[in-house]
């Protein structure tokens, strides 16, 4: 029998040995603690620490119990298992298991010194209306990671102030875009798409609707006036240039000189070459 002194008593037990073998326990154990096991597994031989032994495909296998951990907890919980109790069967740690019983809606004692349920519900209403953590923390005098963790194990809150978090900034791009354009009442949608990019395509992408109802109406597209004085005026140059145009319908004729089809479907737009066609014997 090893005589434990010194502070070394706790260990007499041998109730580390369970964390100590389990797999994914996630609790940090002494090496004092894993020394006294490896004396007991090498039967006292020293010279078996130096050995490095290669971990075989069974270390990674899991069990049922640590496959299903969450409906383990559950069931022990359940049936009236102390915090302490799941731990030791589970190997989790004690804020896994609060937030397990929190996400399913079981009431806990975990720690006598623990906020009341008053304090909780203060820092659940405060959070639904996109409150800060920092100020939800200063304001009730909490620490800021009491409060994380209430947000954090609270079902459907985390979702709520993302979406709140959109709506601000949806809020706050709408602003932006509205005073510039009551300071600039002559912009086109271009010139707001340029200068605020940012909140203009944070609107596109989260409330079109609403960047519509800001944005100036969309201008009719302006296509670019097509110069036929120049156009009839190059055609009548390419035609007077060519030789031996007996043998050409006009489609050829208008192939060779690349009329894009003016000379069969606006030829009357073609004052210059119309009267040289004539000429020529082509219409």
């Amino acid at each position: 029998e090893f005589p434990f002194v010194n502070g070394f008593e706790p260990i007499s037990k041998f109730k580390f040995l369970g964390s100590l073998l389990r797999n994914k326990t996630r609790m940090p154990v002494h090496p004092v603690k894993h020394l006294f096991f490896a004396f007991w597994l090498f039967e006292g031989d020293a010279s078996q620490f130096s050995i490095v032994r290669c971990n075989t495909s069974n270390d990674f296998v899991e069990n049922t119990e640590n496959r299903d951990v969450d409906s383990k907890i559950l069931e022990l919980i359940s049936e009236g298992k102390s915090m302490e109790c799941v731990h030791g069967i589970t190997g989790k740690s004690r804020c896994y298991i609060r937030r397990v019983c929190e996400l399913h809606g079981i009431e806990h004692s975990s720690n006598q010194n623990a906020h009341s349920e008053l304090i909780r519900n203060k820092v659940i209403s405060m959070a639904e209306l996109g409150r800060n953590r920092q100020e939800i923390a200063e304001e009730l005098s909490l620490g800021i990671g009491y409060v994380e963790q209430v947000i954090s194990n609270t079902p459907g809150l985390v979702a709520h102030r993302k979406k709140l978090w959109i709506l601000r900034k949806v809020r706050s791009s709408y602003r932006e875009l509205r005073m510039a354009r009551k300071v600039h009442p002559d912009w086109i949608r271009k010139d707001f798409k340029q200068i605020h990019n940012r909140a203009f395509f944070y609107l596109y992408r989260n409330a079109r609707r609403l960047l519509e109802s800001v944005l100036p109406a969309k201008l009719r597209a302006r296509g670019t006036k097509f110069d036929w004085v120049k156009e009839d005026e190059r055609l009548y140059e390419a035609i007077s240039k060519m030789k031996k145009l007996d043998d050409l319908s006009i489609s050829a004729l208008g192939h060779h000189v690349q009329d894009h089809g003016h000379l069969r479907r606006n030829l009357k737009r073609l004052t210059k070459t119309k009267k040289l066609l004539r000429e020529l014997n082509f219409l």
